[in-house]
């Protein structure tokens, strides 16, 4: 995912906007939680990144050459490595409107167009009010998902990224 740069003070993307250098993150296993079959393809995963981008060489004889870098053969960026980047607009989030219980309908990396239901509120201060449904209003891939049930008004359901048209920073 590529997000614009937001300059939040006390956050890591922050800091790096602010000197303008590159941060790169992840989602691993989501919902606080991982395993060490994630770890490892996060390991695997950032070398091939470092490799991609030149900081680490390709191992020789390896599986991460040409094809599996993103690379063709001569070295240059491939026409078509596999990867998709996304990207996270100022109109990606899904936000509760209110305060309950967060009853998700979507999966972590999901495919959802406009319309589809990500997710219901349930009210705890009032039980006779019917559940309050949100629906993506943007065609794309689920890329954050509310794991705590407990939302307030204004906490972020659900992110949804949507295709990078132009260059990542980070190809060459």
């Amino acid at each position: 995912m590529v997000v614009k740069p937001d300059f939040v003070a006390g956050s890591i993307s922050g800091a790096a906007d602010r000197v303008g250098v590159t941060m790169i993150s992840t989602e691993l296993a989501g919902r606080g939680t991982v395993n060490r079959r994630v770890l490892a393809e996060a390991r695997t995963g950032l070398h091939r990144l470092l490799a991609h981008v030149g900081v680490l060489p390709i191992p020789s004889g390896s599986d991460d050459s040409a094809s599996h870098s993103g690379r063709d053969a001569d070295g240059s960026a491939g026409a078509d490595d596999g990867i998709t980047y996304l990207e996270l607009r100022a109109d990606s989030a899904v936000m509760a409107r209110g305060a309950g219980l967060f009853e998700p309908s979507v999966d972590l990396g999901q495919h959802v167009a406009v319309g589809d239901l990500v997710g219901r509120v349930h009210f705890i201060e009032e039980l006779d009010r019917p559940w309050q449904e949100y629906r993506a209003h943007l065609d794309g891939l689920v890329c954050t998902l509310r794991h705590p049930t407990l939302v307030q008004t204004g906490t972020t359901l659900v992110n949804i990224g949507v295709p990078l048209r132009a260059h990542s920073r980070l190809e060459n």
